[in-house]
């Protein structure tokens, strides 16, 4: 059987209408999800600061 982890495509960062960073959202799914997608409204500055060095750092 092959173990998966869960995805989460709809997150809304601080850029939006979330509470935390986009970095922070990072670090704590790390570990819990395999793949995240941010959702924000009407803005992409939640991308500005991630990188794929930044999600393999945090295994995402």
């Amino acid at each position: 059987m092959i173990n998966m982890k869960p995805v989460d495509l709809h997150i809304h960062t601080n850029m939006s209408d979330g509470n935390i960073s986009s970095e922070e959202i990072i670090k704590i799914v790390s570990g819990k999800l395999s793949a995240i997608a941010f959702t924000n409204h009407e803005s992409i500055k939640a991308y500005e600061n991630v990188t794929v060095e930044l999600g393999k750092k945090y295994n995402v």
